[in-house]
């Protein structure tokens, strides 16, 4: 007795859709990064080195679309923020803190990579 084709490849087609749909599943909660950390880390290393001015700073955060304040002269530093880092169920944000002497010049810079508790 021969079974048609389609009755005998029928599990296999079951399980990729199965391993299909856990795959979207994890990638949907996970989140996948719209602006990955290490890549604009990278990017501010190589373009705002120590010494930069502050000007310097907001003018490569409004080219880069990333909102920011205003050069906070009590604390000497400026905040940058990127909301939807990541898509998915857990959308992550990316807070930057640019630190600076009181001459105005980049002391150094903090990225993190922030997720809220569900």
């Amino acid at each position: 007795m021969t079974f048609p084709a389609w009755k005998t490849k029928k599990p296999f087609i079951t399980y990729v859709v199965l391993l299909l749909f856990f795959i979207s599943l994890a990638t949907y909660v996970h989140g996948v990064h719209r602006i990955d950390p290490r890549k604009l880390e990278q990017s501010i290393s190589q373009s705002l080195p120590p010494g930069t001015d502050k000007s310097k700073v907001i003018d490569f955060l409004n080219s880069n679309h990333i909102s920011h304040s205003e050069y906070l002269s009590t604390y000497r530093r400026i905040d940058g923020n990127i909301l939807k880092s990541t898509i998915g169920l857990i959308n992550g944000q990316i807070h930057i803190e640019f630190r600076f002497d009181e001459a105005g010049k980049l002391v150094g810079h903090e990225l993190h990579e922030l997720f809220p508790v569900l």
